[in-house]
């Protein structure tokens, strides 16, 4: 089937909210290299309309802070300090180098959300591995971007830590290096993530 003709077509906002587009790859790719945005910068995670579904706040699973980022997602990005991140609004260094390489692909609010390794719990963040699929479940993301080992080891826990593309069940997981370790300004790691990302992005 010629994917353009789901992309198009005008019922493709409802397949969208059927979540049927990600049945699809979107025919979008950018040629350009990222450029940071401008510090100050809103980043915090666009939403995009989503089946209920997939929005279930009696979920017990769930968790306030995450709820606009529980969606249909053809991509998950995530790190170890992802939910510390979203909780001081997602306008951190970390969170404005992730925009600035999504902003650089020209990637929708809909090709991608986020969801941490860790969750809260008694007042602490812990990692947790179950709480990640079972998000993975239902988000049903074509690839997971793991930025940095410690992360990677809370996915994958038996594997020792190496760039590239891993397959745990039904999901792919993209280890990448850590988002510390790019900035603050490492050109060379920065180019070589962007060419790994873009290789599995929006073709």
């Amino acid at each position: 089937m010629d994917t353009r003709i789901i992309n198009s077509h005008p019922a493709s906002a409802r397949l969208e909210m059927l979540g049927i587009r990600y049945l699809f790859k979107p025919a979008v790719r950018a040629q350009h290299q990222p450029q940071e945005t401008a510090s100050g910068s809103d980043t915090a995670p666009s939403s995009c309309s989503v089946h209920s579904n997939y929005n279930d706040a009696a979920d017990s699973r769930t968790d306030p802070l995450l709820e606009s980022l529980y969606r249909p997602s053809y991509s998950v990005w995530t790190y170890l300090e992802l939910y510390e991140d979203l909780c001081c609004g997602f306008n951190t260094p970390r969170a404005r180098l992730l925009a600035a390489i999504q902003n650089s692909m020209g990637w929708d609010a809909c090709s991608f959300t986020y969801w941490p390794v860790t969750r809260k719990f008694s007042n602490k963040t812990v990692p947790d591995k179950d709480f990640f699929y079972s998000a993975m479940d239902r988000i049903n993301p074509v690839y997971i971007f793991c930025f940095g080992a410690a992360a990677f080891n809370i996915l994958l826990p038996r594997e020792k830590f190496t760039y590239g593309k891993w397959v745990t069940g039904r999901f792919s997981i993209m280890a990448l290096p850590s988002i510390d370790a790019l900035m603050p300004d490492n050109r060379f790691l920065k180019n070589f993530t962007w060419r790994m990302i873009n290789s599995f992005s929006l073709a």
